[in-house]
């Protein structure tokens, strides 16, 4: 199947078997990807979901007409017709949803930073922005 929508930042496993993150995609059709070997060009034909149960997510919609159901938790995954999709379960509305997974965005949510020990970031942020804390006592 061709994703023409595929947006960056999807996470999907490429025919290799190894997982990828979408990097952009080219006018050719082809699309860039980022995995552990560096970065390749595949063809979008050969592309099949990479998310997982409890992975965070953000709802990116392929068309913009429609609003983005925003962030979220993949609760289950199914193949219907060679087509990937993601029960998605969105924190704002409590909805459940069946999204094809070409217009989900992996999240790195709080959780997923806790869990990971990556609060590196907002550290650097605050000594590059040399902002000093002070205790109230």
């Amino acid at each position: 199947m061709s994703y023409k929508n595929i947006n960056p930042g999807c996470l999907v496993v490429l025919e290799s078997g190894d997982k990828a993150l979408v990097k952009r995609v080219l006018p050719e059709g082809n699309i860039e990807v980022f995995s552990k070997q560096g970065a390749n060009i595949v063809k979008n034909q050969n592309l099949r979901s990479g998310f997982q149960r409890n992975q965070e997510v953000y709802e990116h919609p392929s068309s913009g007409y429609t609003d983005s159901l925003g962030n979220g938790v993949v609760r289950q995954t199914r193949t219907l017709g060679m087509c990937d999709q993601c029960l998605v379960e969105f924190w704002e509305s409590g909805d459940r949803v069946w999204i094809p997974f070409e217009n989900l965005v992996l999240y790195s949510g709080v959780k997923d930073r806790f869990d990971k020990n990556k609060f590196c970031h907002a550290t650097f942020q605050v000594k590059k922005l040399g902002i000093r804390f002070r205790i109230m006592e």
